[in-house]
């Protein structure tokens, strides 16, 4: 299995990697072995997003296909003391420009879309949301490639926003995959 490789290309001096297990780093000549080798951390950018404007953060895949769980931030922000962009919401493209898919507000989600959201946050880290929240979510098998996430407000919104990448540590599931998306 090749190693999948994910990349913030949003926030310029920030890039995170999937490394395989075993793999190693060089630093000078000493060899450093990666504490959690085969698991990505995640991929994240933080900004305000003015009135109408919004947030354009890029995301490289490469390797196999890899499930990647994508969140828009801004309700949940409020426990961090941060006035949040109220409602966000973006849309995934790939690297032709394709419409790969669109968030979902977590509140709009089924119980059982709820039940797979907190599994894969779990699974990959990323801090529990409340599930009437109207933070954006998606998870969706993606293939290697350059993916772009266009996230917004709804007319005349400010606030803050955390745009979150995550891999999950399985790239593949035997026969199907957890989805989160909208239309």
């Amino acid at each position: 299995m090749k190693p999948t490789i994910l990349r913030c290309l949003a926030c310029a001096l920030t890039a995170f990697w999937f490394v395989p297990l075993g793999a190693h780093a060089q630093t000078g000549t000493t060899a450093n072995t990666f504490k959690n080798a085969g698991r990505i951390a995640n991929a994240s950018c933080r900004v305000t997003v003015a009135r109408n404007g919004r947030l354009i953060q890029g995301f490289v895949v490469t390797g196999d296909l890899a499930l990647v769980l994508v969140r828009g931030l801004g309700p949940a922000l409020a426990q961090f003391g941060l006035n949040g962009l109220p409602t966000p919401s973006f849309v995934v493209f790939d690297g032709r420009g394709n419409r790969v898919g669109a968030s979902v507000a977590l509140k709009e989600l089924s119980p059982a879309g709820r039940a797979i959201a907190v599994e894969l946050f779990a699974r990959t880290g990323a801090f529990p949301l409340l599930p009437d929240g109207a933070d954006a979510v998606f998870a969706d098998l993606l293939a290697p490639g350059a993916y772009t996430l266009v996230l917004t407000g709804a007319p005349n919104e400010e606030g803050e926003v955390l745009a979150e990448i995550y891999q999950h540590p399985q790239a593949l599931f035997v026969d199907s995959y957890p989805q989160i998306k909208g239309g």
